[in-house]
């Protein structure tokens, strides 16, 4: 039921949080302040989370920190600002052949311009890559992968080599995410309570153990 709702919540969009299909990515983004285009301007461009804090610090005036930062090494900001995007004065600030990727759990996905390729993981996913034009077809319904071999086969490439530059591991064949998220919840709700809990049912079932070797001692008799 919970499945089937979530489906629901993010229609017509697939699939929902926690996988690289749209519906579990794809959101809405506002942006309000001084030097944004007036009159509730809407923009269908591709943005992407790591665009936040270059769009901040360009609005700040502050230049991003480029591999080092007060005499300490930092990871370079990889985004690209959106502040020509929401004054007006573009229409996009990604290029079409720039390449955006994206992995968590398994599930996998790479943006080029209006293309995306994509994998989920089963048992909801199939485990295997597609490509879809997410402009023209944002519910990702038409695979274009027999249709596109040579931008299938390249965009792939590019997540092979977005993998390699970003330490992106495979997981178990075995990882199920359902019940690792499950099982991270217990230890995030429960962990300083474990231990106790350990103890106390430990002492529980020691105390019915005893009960019943007991009981067996007096039937005995």
């Amino acid at each position: 039921m919970a499945t089937l709702s979530a489906s629901a919540a993010a229609s017509p969009l697939a699939y929902y949080k926690f996988f690289a299909h749209d519906g579990g990515m794809r959101v809405p983004l506002i942006i309000s302040g001084p030097g944004i285009a007036a009159g509730g301007r809407i923009s269908d461009a591709f943005a992407y989370v790591t665009d936040i804090a270059p769009t901040l610090l360009d609005f700040a005036g502050v230049p991003a920190a480029a591999g080092e930062y007060a005499g300490r090494r930092v990871e370079t900001i990889s985004g690209t600002s959106l502040r020509a995007l929401v004054t007006g004065g573009v229409e996009r600030v990604h290029a079409p052949e720039q390449a955006i990727g994206y992995e968590l759990g398994g599930n996998a996905a790479l943006f080029e311009g209006d293309h995306k390729i994509v994998r989920d993981r089963g048992p909801v996913g199939d485990g295997e890559w597609h490509l879809f034009d997410i402009a023209r077809d944002p519910g990702e319904t038409h695979d274009l992968k027999l249709e596109m071999p040579s931008r299938f086969a390249a965009m792939l490439d590019a997540y092979r080599k977005y993998e390699v530059e970003n330490g992106v591991l495979p997981v178990p064949d075995a990882y199920d995410q359902r019940q690792q998220v499950t099982l991270n919840a217990i230890r995030s709700r429960l962990g300083p309570y474990l231990g106790w809990l350990v103890a106390a049912a430990a002492a529980v079932l020691g105390a019915l153990g005893l009960a019943i070797a007991r009981r067996r001692r007096h039937r005995a008799a």
